[in-house]
């Protein structure tokens, strides 16, 4: 075989590969699990945490979010939620920043939940800003 059809076949197998998706994570536990109120149905997106072995899906509404987090490493983790609100502000909008941080033991979950305050101001958006585990 010579070294271009070598190459065009390792190009070949390397564009048909699966890209690597971020796992979804297991269901919370009924224990940890929380309802939640409200007429919008929530809108739930997986969230990369740095780590193969944490699975997180994050959902944000008005000035809150929230992220369900599963550790399936083999030791304890610290996760840390950062999240922006936007408040409506003339002349332009205010963001507003919260943090929820939790620490979760080998295979265990846990939910975390961050609120902004944008005081007597109307919540134009939420979303996240950055999450991950150590």
């Amino acid at each position: 075989m010579s070294w271009n059809t070598l190459r065009a076949v390792l190009f070949i197998l390397a564009a048909c590969s699966p890209t690597r998706l971020v796992p979804e994570p297991p269901a919370t536990p009924a224990s940890q699990a929380r309802s939640t109120s409200g007429d919008a149905p929530e809108v739930t997106t997986l969230i990369d945490a740095g780590l193969e072995c944490i699975h997180a899906k994050a959902s944000c509404e008005l000035a809150a979010c929230r992220v369900e987090v599963h550790n399936e490493c083999p030791a304890p983790i610290e996760c840390v939620l950062d999240m922006i609100a936007s408040c409506d502000d003339e002349p332009q909008p205010r963001m507003v920043k919260a943090s929820a941080r939790d620490s979760l033991l080998v295979d265990s979950a846990t939910t975390l939940d961050a609120a902004a305050d944008c005081g007597s101001r109307k919540v134009t958006g939420s979303r996240v800003d950055a999450f991950h585990c150590r």
